[in-house]
């Protein structure tokens, strides 16, 4: 699968994880995960080997959302990584956001996003025809 436009996260995350320890964050604050994404942690997500770095007692898992510009169903699902892995070569191109989220205490953030899938040109937009030109070329300094 090829991946473009990869973006990391991670420096951003230590960030967050540096102002909690300094006590700059809360615990509320860095973990928000609601109930939907909690579930697509649940049902999507791929589980991980690593413990969660705010509460350590469980393991987090990496839920992926896509996102199709040209999709008209589909689109801001979440999506197991072995599913775009098998979309990423039959369908076109779209974006992929994965967040890291521990179901136990709801920690949860952005680690990577990257686009793949078919690329295809861009849309053109048809142009409009103007007024048609008139037959005969009026100067309007000549009336």
């Amino acid at each position: 699968m090829q991946q473009r436009g990869f973006i990391d996260y991670t420096f951003q995350r230590r960030a967050v994880l540096r102002e909690l320890a300094e006590g700059r964050r809360t615990r509320d604050e860095v973990c928000d995960a609601q109930a939907y994404l909690k579930q697509a942690a649940a049902y999507h997500g791929d589980p991980t080997d690593r413990d969660c770095p705010v509460c350590g007692r469980h393991r987090v898992d990496l839920v992926h959302y896509v996102f199709g510009d040209r999709w008209k169903i589909g689109s801001g699902q979440a999506k197991t990584a072995r599913q775009i892995m098998e979309m990423a070569p039959i369908t076109s191109e779209f974006s992929v956001y994965v967040v890291e989220v521990c179901r136990g205490c709801g920690w949860n953030h952005l680690l990577e996003s990257f686009v793949t899938g078919i690329e295809l040109p861009p849309r053109t937009r048809k142009r409009r025809r103007g007024p048609a030109p008139p037959d005969v070329a009026v100067d309007l300094n000549d009336l």
